[in-house]
């Protein structure tokens, strides 16, 4: 069975505590795609949490609707 594809949108307030759990649990799930008003805001919030120690790179939007449709996450927080 593959890995769970899950999108964010917003990386502010309690995204950092969502994503944390997502990628302490990296065996399980996989972040594909971040949103938020800037691939500047998006980068840092990949910097903050560390993503490259789990070897993820999800893929930034500004755009809710353009993420879902080149993504195609399984599940979107």
């Amino acid at each position: 069975m593959s890995r769970p594809r899950i999108a964010m949108i917003g990386t502010g307030g309690i995204a950092g505590k969502h994503a944390g759990v997502f990628l302490s649990r990296s065996d399980d799930c996989e972040i594909v795609g971040l949103v938020d008003v800037s691939d500047t805001v998006t980068q840092a919030f990949m910097q903050r949490l560390n993503f490259a120690k789990y070897n993820c790179n999800p893929r930034c939007f500004t755009s809710h609707q353009t993420m879902y449709d080149m993504v195609k996450p399984d599940a979107v927080c």
